[in-house]
């Protein structure tokens, strides 16, 4: 299957003669004989799968080869080893070598979409209303808080401006 350890292997040309005899009812025969070369795919790749949050787009899709003559075509319509992209979905690359055989690969885009998060509390207060309280709530269950303050639970005290 021409895969060690999870990678595929370069394989070289192969070259092979086929040659037949054919023999008729009189006894009297012939023979042809055919060449056959067995050209190597392309060796490439397009890793794994690239799983980023929604603001971190576009995302940048890399064809490795070990193949120094290879012409790339991307679904996108991209024509290099390396295309970008803003969308969730599969994205596929066909690869050509010089003997002109091709070779298909991968790689899933997957966009996490981004937590909504809201600040509960007043915006004004006067300094007798203090301390103050803040609430944090994301409609993402599990999400972790960082406050401008440093401080990391989802409900803090503001005691003066800037604190």
């Amino acid at each position: 299957n021409n895969v060690v350890n999870g990678v595929d292997f370069v394989q070289t040309a192969d070259t092979v003669t086929y040659t037949v005899v054919g023999v008729d009812s009189n006894n009297c025969s012939n023979s042809d004989s055919l060449v056959v070369v067995v050209n190597p795919l392309p060796n490439v790749s397009a890793g794994s799968a690239i799983e980023v949050c929604a603001n971190e787009i576009p995302v940048n899709l890399v064809v490795t080869s070990t193949d120094a003559s290879i012409s790339f075509v991307w679904n996108t319509g991209a024509q290099t080893p390396n295309t970008q992209v803003s969308t969730a979905g599969i994205y596929n690359v066909t690869a050509s070598n010089t003997f002109g055989c091709t070779k298909n690969a991968s790689v899933e885009v997957i966009l996490n979409a981004l937590p909504v998060v809201n600040i509960q509390g007043a915006s004004q207060v006067c300094s007798n209303d203090l301390p103050l309280t803040l609430s944090a709530q994301a409609t993402t269950t599990g999400t972790n808080y960082l406050w401008s303050n440093q401080q990391t639970t989802s409900t803090i005290q503001v005691s003066s401006a800037g604190s």
